[in-house]
């Protein structure tokens, strides 16, 4: 059963009004072998691991500081780095021309359903890929990813990756990125008080806040477990 009819039996919604009350979304999850070919670039690659502020200054330059709505930059931020996630950037001439995420050692913790899918060992998780719009249509975002994997992961197996079903210019480079299409993870929130998860197919080890249920409240006891592993 889709969510937008499991909302309407649950709680009597008319479809017209399905989307005043509820929030939908659903996440489209990718996986490709990391099997990389070493390619010729005029930018080098950095790992910034000296601490979030460094990270922060790489986002002010590019004019994404405050990106995440409803969440505070510089606390996500640091529970990244405090969970075990990498950021790397790629500069060209003393200018961050992209930038990324990447999960190496950490499972990725969806927190919108607070659900962690686990990546499994020597497999990698990358997250918010971002080319700035004055070097984009330079493949940009398949050489960086290249130059990561091939410079910090040589032993890396399988690459994941997720983007929301709606964010059309992602989908189309992790399409030409050759990486397939595995699975969804679907929800919807329900006047803010009830959530609704649905992972399918089942392709990923599972584990989470009050696993395996489907349908939940969004109590105090689910935003505290949210913040302890926000990343």
């Amino acid at each position: 059963m889709g969510i937008a009819k499991f909302v309407q039996r649950i709680f009597s919604v008319p479809s017209r009004l399905l989307s005043i009350i509820a929030y939908r979304n659903t996440i489209v999850v990718f996986r490709k072998s990391c099997v990389t070919a070493s390619s010729r670039h005029d930018f080098r690659i950095q790992e910034y691991s000296s601490g979030v502020r460094a990270v922060l200054d790489v986002y002010k330059s590019v004019g994404r500081y405050n990106y995440y709505e409803g969440a505070d930059d510089d606390a996500r931020m640091e529970a990244r780095v405090k969970n075990g996630m990498r950021f790397f950037a790629a500069i060209q001439n003393n200018e961050v021309i992209a930038y990324l995420w990447m999960h190496s050692t950490s499972d990725r913790f969806f927190d919108e359903i607070g659900l962690f899918l686990a990546k499994g060992a020597d497999n990698l998780w990358l997250r918010d890929m971002y080319v700035t719009p004055r070097h984009r249509g330079q493949r940009l975002f398949v050489n960086t990813l290249n130059a990561v994997i091939c410079q910090y992961f040589p032993d890396c197996r399988y690459l994941y990756s997720d983007v929301d079903h709606d964010n059309s210019p992602s989908l189309r480079a992790h399409q030409h990125l050759g990486m397939e299409e595995i699975g969804k993870v679907s929800y919807a929130r329900i006047c803010g008080a009830w959530l609704y998860r649905k992972i399918e197919p089942e392709f990923l080890p599972q584990s989470g806040f009050r696993y395996p249920q489907h349908f939940l409240r969004l109590d105090r006891h689910f935003k505290s477990y949210v913040q302890r592993h926000l990343c």
